[in-house]
């Protein structure tokens, strides 16, 4: 499961999001389709700023086409985080596999 971070790059964390698997889904191998979405992994943070998110967007519509509407939805906040990045160069989003790094009460969990 891979948490995202809505944060300040201050490092102050605004919102976290997740689903349970996730990762499945937006740890993506594909090169050549995907600029920033192969980039992930479960191993280690991840994190963009907002010169990053028209990519990142573009990214996650095209994955979205490929899902169900379960994960469509969750795919529908992180790029409402994205749009907040994009709007905002003091924000970026980081893709997180640790758990431990989102404050509970912060935790928002696609269901």
């Amino acid at each position: 499961m891979i948490i995202v971070l809505g944060k300040k790059i201050t490092g102050k964390v605004l919102i976290c999001i997740s689903q349970e698997g996730n990762d499945s889904y937006l740890c993506q191998t594909d090169n050549i389709k995907y600029k920033i979405l192969k980039e992930l992994t479960t191993i280690d943070i991840d994190v963009f700023d907002h010169k990053s998110m028209i990519d990142l967007i573009n990214d996650l519509n095209l994955l979205s086409q490929e899902l169900t509407d379960v994960d469509k939805k969750h795919i529908g906040e992180i790029i409402d985080l994205a749009k907040k990045c994009l709007a905002d160069d003091t924000y970026c989003l980081s893709f997180n596999p640790f758990y431990h790094d989102c404050p509970p009460h912060l935790l928002k969990s696609t269901k």
